[in-house]
């Protein structure tokens, strides 16, 4: 594999990623994009980065070090696929922060609260 391919994908992915980044970080939510596929594993942001950290690892060990080429592919899999569990190991922890709108409304027996809206008798 030659030191353009590594360069064009880094940057390819390394753009693509930064975009994503600032529109999430506008709360532009981009769930058309972030598909979860594999049984909510893999996403397009764990993909992403396996494909940027590999790319960047594969160009910069082809132009800094004296490896072989297969060496600098296996080193630039190995980093993408480290990226990888990285990234599905941090969503899955993020994702575990989520905020649920629905409440269980077994919780509220019971409890004292104020209430807005007029409650109909047997609601059970």
């Amino acid at each position: 594999m030659s030191v353009e391919i590594y360069w064009h994908i880094a940057i390819f992915s390394s753009g693509f990623l930064g975009v994503f980044v600032l529109l999430n970080l506008l709360g532009m939510d981009i769930d058309s994009i972030d598909m979860d596929f594999l049984g909510d594993h893999f996403s397009f942001s764990s993909i992403l980065a396996f494909t940027c950290v590999g790319s960047w690892t594969g160009f910069l060990a082809y132009n800094m070090t004296s490896m072989s080429d297969l060496k600098v592919f296996i080193s630039s899999i190995f980093m993408g696929f480290a990226a990888l569990v990285g990234s599905i190991f941090l969503l899955k922890r993020l994702k575990g922060w989520e905020e649920k709108g629905n409440i269980d409304i077994n919780n509220a027996i019971g409890k004292i609260g104020k209430v807005y809206l007029g409650i109909p008798a047997n609601v059970a």
